[in-house]
């Protein structure tokens, strides 16, 4: 898909869904989420979220979302991915949240939970939604290049979530 087509689907499967109230943000495991964050998105629907670095302190919030935050500012970063540039700073949040397991198979983190909050953000998500972030993944795996890396081989990470998951919205 060309970066116009990818950022159509996600308006398309993302645009209408309403913003979660500000106690609907954090994973019921991770308590809180960055206040920082919080201030940065609470008045903001996700396609106001541009550039993402502007809003966001890290990748790593996207992975303390609780589901119906996560289906809703999921698309922010997935827009960021769109281009390469985006790739640094959020690809590896953006993989964390959308597989539990590492290339061993492994828990990520070593923690069960990352299994059933990903249950859970899955079971939120449709299937029109489910393809944009599976054409995405594609097109950040055919940038990728990084597979002499081993463990910490993003492509080699996309490749395995394609397999395990992802393939079937293609």
């Amino acid at each position: 898909m060309t970066p116009e087509q990818l950022a159509l689907c996600l308006e398309e499967g993302f645009g209408s869904l309403e913003p979660p109230r500000l106690d609907e943000l954090a994973a019921a495991d991770t308590y809180y989420v960055d206040k920082e964050f919080v201030d940065a998105v609470k008045d903001k629907r996700w396609q106001d979220l541009r550039p993402m670095r502007l809003y966001v302190g890290d990748y790593s919030e996207i992975c303390l979302l609780a589901p119906k935050a996560y289906q809703y500012y999921l698309p922010a970063y997935l827009h960021a991915l769109i281009d390469k540039a985006g790739d640094g700073f959020n690809l590896l949040g953006v993989l964390d949240s959308l597989w539990y397991e590492d290339l061993d198979g492994e828990l990520l983190y070593g923690r069960a939970s990352m299994r059933e909050r990903w249950g859970d953000r899955m079971a939120l998500l449709i299937d029109q939604q489910k393809k944009c972030i599976a054409h995405l993944l594609v097109e950040s795996l055919n940038r990728t290049d990084d597979r002499f890396m081993g463990e910490h081989s993003e492509a080699l990470r996309i490749e395995y979530m394609l397999k395990k998951f992802w393939d079937a919205w293609l």
